[in-house]
């Protein structure tokens, strides 16, 4: 299953869930990744409309196949490129494939593995830092 229809159906099920009286920021990313800095080839796999958060879902990672994010080269590039996003102001939420496992992120997975979240679990953090930033703004 491809690694952003993941992630947005684990946004969906959090912003859905019942109570939820907020409405979803906009999510830019989905048809291509964003280049965050000038003159940089780094990407992210998704912004959030109006807030300084950038997510990452990091593929292939623990396959047979050595590459991307398996290999020492693409570990450090990863690395270097949550430092530099960091740098200029932006918070970086960064997921596996794995946590985001379709069956327990959308319904709760009663026999979870070991690292893999509900939707709650994984979009939590990032709804916390948004309100954070709305704080710092005078955006209650």
């Amino acid at each position: 299953m491809d690694k952003k229809y993941l992630f947005v159906t684990a946004w969906n099920i959090y912003w859905m869930r019942e109570g939820m009286e907020e409405e979803p920021p906009d999510l830019i990313g989905y048809d291509k990744e964003l280049r965050f800095y000038p003159g940089s080839n780094f990407q992210a796999d998704w912004a959030l409309v109006g807030y300084p958060i950038l997510i990452e879902v990091n593929g292939k990672i623990g396959s047979k196949r050595r590459g991307g994010h398996d290999s020492w080269y693409g570990y450090h590039r990863d690395i270097n490129k949550v430092r530099l996003a960091a740098s200029i102001g932006y918070f970086v939420f960064s997921y596996t494939t794995h946590e985001l496992n379709y069956e327990n992120v959308r319904y709760g997975g009663k026999n979870k593995p070991p690292y893999s979240f509900t939707a709650i679990e994984l979009i939590a953090p990032i709804h916390d830092c948004m309100r954070r930033i709305d704080r710092q703004r005078g955006e209650f």
